[in-house]
Parts: C-alpha cells; structure tokens; sequence
C-alpha cells in the first residue's frame, strides 16, 4: 500500500528489511508449525533458526539512560533478557512467542 501511494519506494531500505522480516517469519512460522505436530528438524531447518538468531539480536550489555523535560526525572534501560512463552489459543493450538525484557528504573533527581 505504501508503494502504491508512493510514500516509499520499492528499492527503500526499510521496505527492504521489512520484507526480509516478513520472509523469515513466515519460514520460522513453517518451522514452529512442523515442532508442534510432532515433525523432526531437517538440516535448513536448523540453519533457518541460526541464520535468524545471527541477525535478529541485541547488545546484552548496552544501557540507555533518558532525562525528561524538566530534569526531575531520569529514566535507563539494561539488561536485556529473552523470555519465551507458550500457551494455548481458544484453538487449543500451542502458540510460542518470544520477547525482550528489560530493567526499567525511574528515579527522581
């Protein structure tokens, strides 16, 4: 939809990511799928998932820190762990997802 309004074009660098993102949900989606009825990883299976951890990752030791307007706040951001969670739709199909989770502190100045 964007290109056709021409608000991005089709050789943008973020349309680009974007489809790349896309591409490598739906193949981890075929993966996901296969675990859950029983089916065995094949060889691409496994590098699909390596190549994927190799480029969808952050800087574990990376901490971010945000004063407020007014400066009586100051906000920071670390410690970034992964956390997996698995349940069950009103399908009764297992659904994985995975999320970052981070330390949050807020502290007046």
């Amino acid at each position: 939809m964007l290109m056709k309004l021409e608000v991005i074009k089709e050789n943008d660098f973020i349309n680009k990511e974007l489809s790349r993102l896309i591409y490598d949900n739906k193949k981890m989606k075929i993966i996901v799928d296969k675990e859950i009825n029983g089916g065995s990883l094949d060889i691409e299976d496994r590098k699909a998932i390596a190549d994927m951890a190799k480029i969808y990752n952050a800087k574990n030791n990376s901490k971010k820190s945000f004063d407020l307007p007014g400066g009586s706040i100051k906000e920071s951001v670390d410690g970034l762990k992964m956390m997996p969670y698995i349940y069950k739709d009103p399908e009764n199909r297992l659904i994985m997802a995975i999320g970052a989770v981070f330390n949050y502190v807020e502290e007046k100045k």
